[in-house]
């Protein structure tokens, strides 16, 4: 089961990405590649960079619709065009969530989700 999870989206084309524990090291999966890392802190590393190289390319002339979902330890967040929850949250996770401003790039959309996660993972 994965301890993180990252869903990036532009333009409807949707990529998934996640960290998972193995043993004592962690694996990290995005697309179709795996790599194993000896902490949570670098698999999130990890992660966010793939997750931002990808969603860079929506950040050029065009400003493509993008969004970025990720959960981590049953906590949930969403980013630019994806999909809302109702309602809005109060608990730490919700106040990091809300930290990100909107028209900002997705890279900073994806630095914030890795402090969400690290929060919701207590790390």
């Amino acid at each position: 089961m994965a301890l993180v999870t990252m869903k990036a989206r532009i333009s409807g084309i949707e990529k998934t990405g996640k960290i998972e524990k193995i043993g004592q090291a962690y694996l990290v999966e995005f697309d179709g590649q795996s790599k194993r890392v000896q902490s949570l802190s670098r698999g999130l590393e990890q992660l966010g960079s793939r997750i931002r190289d990808y969603l860079k390319s929506a950040w050029g002339k065009e400003k493509l619709p993008w969004g970025l979902f990720v959960t981590a330890a049953g906590n949930s967040a969403v980013y630019g065009d994806y999909p809302r929850f109702q309602g809005r949250g109060t608990s730490p996770f919700a106040t990091i969530r809300e930290r990100h401003k909107e028209e900002g790039p997705p890279m900073a959309a994806v630095s914030n989700a890795i402090q969400f996660a690290k929060k919701a993972l207590g790390i």
